[in-house]
């Protein structure tokens, strides 16, 4: 089932429509969410997890990196290819949670080395 919540609704709305969802599920559901940086995904992303009791997974734990120079040079859909190590998302995290599994990852460190 799939099921749609536009950035007209908002958290509350979005959770009582996945609590609803999940009422009607006896497997794991996954919940994406999709906007721009600093949008506020990871922090409604936060918020639906810990009153659903879920788990919160960011993209940004798979991030792969690349030199300026390469990157600049690249389109849009060809930076969102190359950013996130998708495959690696889908083989630690989603696919074993979604099977009721447990997961693990490590996510990529962003300090700056000194």
């Amino acid at each position: 089932m799939d099921e749609y919540i536009t950035a007209n609704h908002d958290v509350g709305k979005a959770i009582s429509l996945i609590d609803e969802i999940m009422k009607k599920s006896n497997r794991p559901i996954l919940v994406t969410l999709d906007g721009r940086s600093g949008t506020g995904k990871s922090t409604i992303a936060k918020h639906i997890a810990e009153r659903l009791g879920g788990v919160e997974i960011t993209a940004d734990d798979f991030w792969v990196g690349g030199s300026n120079e390469e990157w600049d040079t690249k389109s849009p859909k060809e930076k969102a290819e190359m950013a996130i190590d998708w495959k690696r998302l889908r083989n630690e995290v989603l696919e074993p949670l979604l099977a009721g599994k447990p997961a693990t990852w490590y996510p990529f460190d962003w300090r700056v080395p000194t």
